[in-house]
């Protein structure tokens, strides 16, 4: 969410052109000699040890007007070498289906369009990259979500956060709540009065800021210091139709709201991993190191921001999600 460490800028290999995407290009440089693709080409493309040679060449001899047999669900759900639920998304979100009906209908024919995405998608998936970076979509709260590489994906906790925050307009009880495996959500309120808007910090894709929205009668304001995100978040306002229930303003911390002369309740999910720790790759070399690290205790953004929360006169309170121990230090500080 901000910028405190120039070593954890987001990942870049997004914007490279992805080695099959090269070899795509090799095929129709070489049209004349597809024997090449699966020796010189592949092995100078960095592929050979990527894939087995006809999950490459298959699409690829297609693509520059080579016969090939048609591919069916059912082949695609058996060649992939991703785990099964892993190919069942990915065929459902290139179809438009479910996947029920993927798995009901294994004599669909793709097209070879189709084929040849599938092919790409295995691909980038075997390089660790998370499947809703690869389809575009992620889903929130029973909702479709737009998200890119500038946003962090969606996950099961912060709908909990999101759940937690709406049982505050009904006065649920505040303090630390399990979330996830050591993630919580803290929750603490300054003072009684009713809030009359939400704030999200660090909005990202907007999945927060949108649902809080779409699920009470209050306005929202978004906030973030990435106008990358702030313009994937103001495209799912558009998709979900709550563009004008949403104030989008760009800043870091509490500052975008400094004038704020309404009662509001914050909402965060901010960046809290220790920089020391070391993600699973799929996030680690995907998704934005600005979205996830904050200092030695991951407190970097978390501090700051409740503090300013407490100084700010019209904050009636907040919940964060964030891990067990950096909660218990704000409790401290409180």
């Amino acid at each position: 969410m901000n910028g405190h460490d120039e070593r954890h800028r987001a990942p870049e290999r997004h914007v490279e052109m992805r080695r099959e995407e090269k070899l795509y290009a090799a095929l129709t440089e070489k049209r004349g000699h597809p024997e090449l693709l699966s020796h010189r080409i592949v092995r100078d493309i960095g592929l050979h040890d990527r894939a087995h040679p006809r999950e490459i060449l298959q699409p690829l001899l297609a693509i520059g007007g080579y016969h090939h047999t048609l591919m069916h669900i059912a082949d695609a759900l058996q060649e992939a070498t991703l785990p099964a639920l892993e190919r069942e998304v990915l065929l459902a979100s290139l179809l438009k289906k479910n996947r029920a009906w993927i798995l009901a209908h294994g004599e669909h024919a793709l097209s070879t369009a189709e084929e040849h995405t599938f092919h790409a998608w295995v691909l980038r998936r075997k390089n660790h990259e998370p499947i809703a970076y690869i389809t575009g979509e992620k889903e929130f709260f029973g909702r479709t979500f737009h998200v890119t590489p500038d946003v962090l994906i969606p996950r099961p906790e912060t709908e909990e956060l999101v759940r937690i925050t709406l049982s505050q307009l009904s006065g649920g009880e505040s303090g630390i709540a399990d979330a996830n495996t050591d993630i919580v959500v803290f929750t603490h309120r300054f003072r009684e009065k009713t809030p009359e808007v939400f704030v999200d910090i660090g909005t990202g894709s907007g999945c927060i800021a949108i649902t809080l929205a779409l699920e009470t009668r209050y306005p929202v304001i978004a906030t973030d210091v990435s106008n990358a995100a702030l313009s994937v978040a103001q495209d799912n306002a558009e998709l979900l139709s709550v563009p004008d229930r949403i104030t989008f303003r760009k800043g870091n911390l509490l500052k975008p709201v400094r004038d704020l002369r309404s009662p509001f309740f914050l909402v965060s999910n901010p960046p809290y991993i220790p920089d020391a720790e070391i993600p699973m790759p799929d996030v680690m070399e995907y998704e934005p190191h600005l979205s996830l690290f904050a200092g030695p205790e991951g407190m970097g953004v978390l501090q700051p921001l409740i503090e300013q929360a407490m100084e700010h006169p019209y904050c009636t309170g907040f919940a964060l999600e964030c891990r067990r121990f950096q909660a218990e230090k704000l409790q401290e500080i409180l």
